[in-house]
């Protein structure tokens, strides 16, 4: 069986803006261990495990030569650019029918789809896990996926609902059979969540092989199967350009609408690690040393009676901040952000107003 871990590494560079922008998503920028990209930790996580010759990266065409220079150690074909962008699914298909080209049977090929933008540790658990999750996709022909157990009420995060009373081990590991899915709750909905003992945060990784994959997209998604098997023969033939044209007409879904909402046959890890999604500058603030009144600060900033901020600096001034409270700062050469530490979506939406005006050199 070849083994091999897909990292996802797509992404608009909304969420964490001014720091990261369209050419520079989150994943780029340096929120790993002593500065390293959270891509390039993502690959060092694995690559112990599965060999780096078996690490590939997702992501959309004009972020493809800027994560082959952020990875030199991969080669040029381990970096897959889906054509258009359709989503998580479609980069997953897309994905899959290059592997299948390239090494000829779905039976052969397990699949570990991993995050890039994700704080995981520590490192040792969490390849314990995964190698957990690809022996048990393999030898149970299930998707496999791993779950957190939730510390709060989360209302950012999907939840995965594990059957009652199903817990085994295996290598280790605890592992749960899954009832469903359900999407970002109410904080009402998330307290129950947390008070019923048996939901978990879904960490967004799955683990599958190849052939599983498509057995499950032919009763979930039938079209995105269909697509997947008439690019294979034109990706073996070197015929890009029609590739492009079939992998267009796919829809622009999520895996998760695609396929995970539908399916039954879901075994579950539950993690033995940290983890956090990297999702806004509040999370980022989790992460970040504190002083005594809960502000995060990086880079050069001077705080006067403030209390509960993220202030980070990438630019050659200081940032000076007095008698304020639940602010997020942050200053680059060329834009400054504030904002409520509270309203995480406003800076998407921020964003968005920025492109309306035009001002296309913050984007």
């Amino acid at each position: 069986m070849t083994r091999c871990a897909l990292i996802m590494a797509g992404g608009s560079g909304e969420r964490f803006w001014p720091l990261s922008r369209r050419l520079r998503p989150k994943q780029f920028l340096p929120f790993g261990t002593e500065g390293r990209s959270m891509l390039g930790e993502a690959v060092d996580r694995v690559a112990p495990l599965l060999g780096v010759e078996n690490v590939l990266v997702a992501t959309i065409p004009p972020l493809a030569e800027s994560v082959r220079e952020l990875l030199p150690e991969l080669a040029p074909g381990q970096v897959f650019a889906e054509p258009h962008k359709r989503n998580t699914a479609g980069a997953l298909v897309w994905a899959a029918a290059n592997l299948e080209a390239q090494h000829g049977s779905r039976s052969e090929i397990s699949m570990a789809v991993l995050t890039s933008d994700h704080h995981i540790g520590p490192p040792e658990a969490f390849r314990l896990a995964v190698a957990a999750a690809l022996d048990l996709c393999e030898s149970e022909k299930a998707i496999t996926i791993i779950g957190v157990q939730p510390d709060r009420p989360d209302t950012g995060f999907g939840y995965v609902e594990a059957k009652q009373g199903e817990v085994y081990e295996y290598r280790d590991q605890r592992v749960r059979k899954v009832a469903g899915f359900r999407e970002k709750p109410s904080v009402e909905l998330a307290e129950d969540y947390i008070a019923r003992g048996n939901f978990f945060w879904n960490s967004g990784m799955f683990f599958w092989t190849l052939e599983t994959f498509a057995e499950e997209l032919r009763g979930a998604s039938p079209m995105h199967l269909m697509v997947w098997e008439r690019l294979v023969p034109l990706l073996r033939a070197g015929d890009h350009e029609a590739a492009a044209r079939v992998f267009a007409e796919l829809p622009d879904i999520s895996i998760d609408y695609a396929l995970m909402e539908h399916t039954t046959h879901v075994l579950m890890v539950e993690s033995a690690f940290e983890w956090d999604d990297l999702g806004t500058w509040d999370s980022l603030r989790r992460h970040l040393p504190q002083d005594a009144r809960s502000n995060a600060v990086h880079g050069k900033a001077t705080l006067v009676n403030a209390s509960d901020c993220v202030v980070y600096n990438e630019s050659g001034s200081r940032v000076c901040v007095s008698s304020v409270s639940n602010l997020v700062i942050v200053a680059t050469d060329s834009a400054i952000l504030v904002c409520d530490r509270r309203d995480p979506q406003s800076v998407r939406a921020l964003v968005a107003t920025l492109g309306k005006q035009g001002i296309q050199e913050l984007l």
